[in-house]
């Protein structure tokens, strides 16, 4: 497995929904495995209609009880767009984390000796996180954190901890003020892995939202996305290596948006289709 976790440290800096983001702008024909595995629950199925609630972390940790199935973790995904396989977490904070403290090490072990690329939420991270079983032998925990006083403040002792914990920290930031990037990223002791700027208008139709593929493909925050994609698959020596160069929002998106928004988005025919 090449797992990549990502996880804030304080506040909602929009994990989950640079989660989605990466996962439609993968390189590759094949888009990574995403896990919703945030202990203080799920948001995902309720912000997308084609994610079905009706099979949810909590039923994998029912099955990893007995033994780690992968097929039948597999079945329980539901397409985002089509194309972006995700298992959400139940809705409930509760039956999140005590899913995650059943089978979170369990999980870890069975996606260990598989050969999927995942992308793995686990929310606010901690050292006493229920997440952080998955987290742990991942290739990088990913923090994304603003560039606010708050984040900045909570983010060096975090990667401390999270050091000492036996997990490899990296940085993305969500705009450039009042901290430059590189300042966060020197001052926690931390690779400043990307940075993303701060579009509201953007992120809201990876979170769900109405809007057009035609403006998320135009936007800063998806060009960052893609360069960001990139940066990590090729981290994680799992570049596809037959990758065009066609823009990764594709038909599938364009179809997504023309679901969710009742109209047809523009420029649909494009080849190669919160938190």
């Amino acid at each position: 497995m090449t797992a990549i976790a990502f996880a804030s440290c304080h506040g909602a800096p929009g994990v989950t929904t640079t989660v989605v983001g990466l996962a439609a702008a993968w390189p590759g024909a094949r888009r990574p495995l995403v896990i919703e595995a945030d202990p203080d629950g799920g948001v995902l199925a309720a912000r997308f209609e084609d994610l079905h609630a009706d099979r949810t972390l909590a039923e994998v940790a029912v099955d990893a009880r007995r033994t780690y199935d992968h097929d039948r973790l597999l079945a329980t995904a539901r397409p985002l767009w089509g194309a972006v396989p995700v298992v959400v977490a139940p809705p409930s904070a509760e039956q999140a984390a005590a899913a995650l403290a059943t089978a979170g090490e369990r999980l870890a072990a069975g996606l260990a000796a598989s050969a999927e690329v995942v992308l793995v939420d686990v929310g606010r991270l901690t050292t006493r996180s229920p997440a952080l079983p998955l987290a742990r032998p991942a290739e990088m925990v990913v923090l994304v954190a603003r560039a606010g006083f708050e984040d900045a403040a909570s983010l060096a002792p975090r990667c401390a901890e999270l050091r000492g914990a036996g997990c490899r920290p990296g940085l993305v930031v969500v705009g450039r003020s009042p901290y430059r990037p590189e300042e966060l990223a020197e001052s926690a002791q931390v690779e400043l892995l990307g940075c993303l700027p701060a579009d509201a208008a953007a992120a809201a139709v990876l979170a769900g939202g109405a809007g057009s593929d035609r403006r998320l493909r135009r936007s800063l925050l998806w060009r960052s996305l893609v360069d960001l994609a990139a940066r990590l698959a090729a981290a994680a020596a799992v570049a596809d290596p037959d990758q065009g160069s066609d823009d990764p929002v594709t038909a599938t998106v364009a179809a997504a948006l023309a679901s969710s928004n009742g109209r047809t988005p523009h420029d649909a025919s494009t080849p190669g289709a919160g938190r």
